[in-house]
């Protein structure tokens, strides 16, 4: 039958392993004020999302809503607030993401506040990384906002000290090496964190005390490591005209260095300046807005090949142009590349969207990231045989 592969890069190089001088660990409990736990909002609706089962706690006035946590093409996870008469209202939470909201996934609140033990998940082929984290909701007027408590804390070289290392996640989407996310530097060694001296907004490159650094991670930011450097360039994400023609509403790209670091580009932030090294495009989403129904399509994308043309090169003082949505085409892959097949015997077609920069559509779905109503497409693949003008199967192919 058709699949589709999912792929992320979860790899590290040689400098990110030797530079971390530390194991990073999370903490839950957040003692200090500047660590706060850091909240936004989860849009709700009356609305069931149409793959979701609440046949169990189907209730008059239920709102839903859905996002996910770990990586950009994980799981998504339905939360649903189900009002009580005499008392605070019940929190459903979809934790092992099968679309299904059953009894054991409620929790009671304590004044209108719930704390959810939940894995950030990090696909990287077939296989799923879990990172145990906690979530904080709070619900009120109508509005239910959430967010990761606590931090990351670790040690990396600074020059030639060893410094303390903390990272916030501020969007609540398990990950801390989004733009929003905080990147807390102990530079002078102090043990006390100055939030005016030494917070940052995370980025590939940071000043520093007077100095200039890139920042090396890996996505699940289980590894981080500073660099001093002098030389940089610009990288900016070039969107074609004719999607933009076609709805384009939203963009985001994640670009990924040899060395190690990230870098987070969309429509309303296509350029930043970052180490020179050479970047490849490691995930993307689009959301189209069309005139016909559905009216919103969200599209996933990630990289599975590693190829010469899929690299962008940054030089010193330059403004390198990356396009990873150029030339999209559609193929399909056998699992046997010598075609060894008998006559009797079964094949395995692996459809495949993909552009030129080595992106490969993951999935697609009616609605935003964050809309509780978003659908998954019912598109197929149908196998045949032109010849007899004969069906032989048909297969959900995952986008449309």
């Amino acid at each position: 039958m058709p699949v589709l592969r999912l792929f992320l890069l979860s790899g590290c190089c040689t400098l990110l392993q030797t530079a971390s001088v530390d194991d990073w660990t999370y903490h839950p409990g957040a003692s200090q004020a500047a660590f706060r736990t850091q909240s936004v909002i989860l849009p709700l609706s009356e609305q069931r999302p149409e793959d979701v089962d609440a046949a169990q706690i189907a209730t008059p006035g239920t709102r839903f809503g859905q996002f996910r946590f770990g990586s950009f093409d994980s799981g998504r996870i339905v939360v649903a607030v189900v009002p009580q008469p005499d008392g605070p209202p019940h929190l459903y939470l979809d934790a092992n993401r099968d679309r299904k909201l059953t009894q054991k996934e409620r929790h009671d609140a304590a004044g209108n506040v719930w704390s959810v033990n939940l894995n950030a998940d990090f696909l990287d082929g077939f296989l799923v990384n879990s990172d145990e984290r906690k979530l904080r909701f709070r619900y009120s007027n109508g509005i239910l906002i959430y967010g990761t408590v606590g931090f990351i804390e670790g040690k990396t070289r600074l020059d030639e000290r060893t410094v303390g290392i903390r990272r916030v996640d501020a969007n609540a989407n398990g990950r801390f090496s989004d733009s929003e996310d905080e990147l807390w530097v102990d530079h002078n060694s102090d043990g006390t964190w100055d939030a005016f001296t030494e917070r940052f907004s995370f980025a590939p490159m940071l000043r520093v005390a007077d100095k200039r650094y890139s920042t090396l991670t890996d996505v699940r930011s289980q590894v981080f490591a500073m660099e001093a450097n002098t030389q940089t360039g610009l990288l900016t994400l070039q969107v074609p005209e004719e999607l933009k023609q076609r709805g384009l509403e939203k963009l985001n790209v994640v670009m990924a260095g040899r060395t190690g670091s990230l870098v987070n580009l969309n429509l309303n932030s296509p350029s930043a300046r970052v180490p020179v090294d050479e970047y490849r495009a490691v995930s993307l989403v689009a959301t189209f807005e069309r005139t016909e129904f559905p009216p919103v399509w969200t599209y996933t994308f990630v990289n599975r090949t590693d190829t010469a043309a899929n690299w962008t090169e940054v030089t010193e003082d330059s403004d390198a142009k990356c396009d990873p949505l150029r030339s999209i085409q559609l193929s399909a892959k056998l699992d046997r590349a010598d075609g060894s097949y008998a006559t009797g015997g079964h094949v395995r077609i692996t459809p495949v969207l993909s552009t030129t920069a080595g992106l490969e559509l993951q999935g697609a779905y009616y609605g935003r990231e964050s809309t509780a109503s978003a659908g998954e497409p019912t598109a197929t693949v149908t196998l045949g045989d032109p010849i007899a003008d004969q069906q032989i199967g048909v297969r959900s192919s995952g986008f449309n």
